[in-house]
Formats: C-alpha cells, structure tokens, sequence
C-alpha cells in the first residue's frame, strides 16, 4: 500500500504545480511614442567634363599626293616635264602644311567624370510605444513595437501556491 500512496502523492504534486493559463483583455490607460536620433545619408552623383588632350598625327603623305596632283593639273599637259615635276612637288609640299601642320595636331576629348557623395542629416524614428494598461485593478506597464489603441490582450496565469 505503501508504494500506492507514494505514487499518489507524486502525481498529485506534479498536477498542482502545472499552472493553467487564459487570454483576456485589459484597457490601455496611456500609449505614449519613443523616438530615437538616427543620422541618415543620402547619396548624390556631381558630375563634370573633364577633358584632356592628345596628339593626333595627320598623314603628311595623303596631303603631298592630293596637292601633288593638283599642282600638275595646274602646270597643264604642255608644261615641260621639269615645270611638271616642280609644280607636283611644290604642291605635295603645300598639301602636307595644310593637312596638319606638319603632320601633328592636338585633339581635345571630353569625358564625363562622376562620384557619389554623401549628405548627413538626422531625423526622428519611431522605436515603440511606452504602454500603460489597467487589469484586475493593478497598473502594468509594458514597451511594444505598435500602439495597441483602447485595449491590449494579456495572458493570465493561475498556479498553486503551496
């Protein structure tokens, strides 16, 4: 008998010490906002044309041709063949000065150039809420990531106190 009433004892033990648990409603007495300082960036592009320059190299040998060929047109077909000649190299040598001076001239190429900066402000941020609520009579207070409105729900719980 004796193990019996042991056991009894046991098990009446481990069920008393369960606690059992209900969801009710309590009215919020006062929800008050919490902000927090937060600094906040906002990026922006600045642009501009950079430009730079290079050497671009004409080919004096296009020119020679074009102005060689001109200057034998002009010396026409009964010019001596030396009055030819002349005339295609004085004219190949005028043609190479005017399609490049020299053969070299400078080139300007403009690019657009950008970064990111940033510019720091701050501003308020909602955290939560400070949550005041009334239940059984008592005052309980409570943070919450959202203002509840009129009522909040609570869970009661219901032990035996030995």
């Amino acid at each position: 008998m004796k193990p019996i009433l042991l056991f009894m004892v046991l098990a009446t033990a481990a069920v008393g010490s369960q606690a059992d648990s209900y969801i009710k409603r309590a009215k919020v007495v006062s929800s008050s906002p919490i902000y927090e300082r937060v600094k906040v960036s906002e990026p922006r592009e600045i642009c501009h044309y950079q430009s730079s320059y290079k050497r671009q190299h004409s080919d004096p040998a296009a020119g020679a041709i074009v102005g060689g060929t001109l200057g034998a047109i002009l010396t026409g077909p009964r010019a001596s063949a030396e009055t030819r000649v002349a005339g295609a190299i004085v004219g190949g040598v005028l043609g190479a000065q005017l399609s490049g001076h020299k053969g070299n001239h400078w080139k300007e190429d403009k690019r657009k150039v950008c970064r990111t900066e940033y510019d720091y402000h701050y501003e308020r941020q909602l955290i939560g809420y400070d949550v005041s609520y009334k239940y059984g009579g008592e005052v309980y207070f409570a943070r919450m990531p959202y203002d509840p409105g009129r009522f909040v729900r609570v869970r009661v719980e219901v032990s035996l106190v030995d």
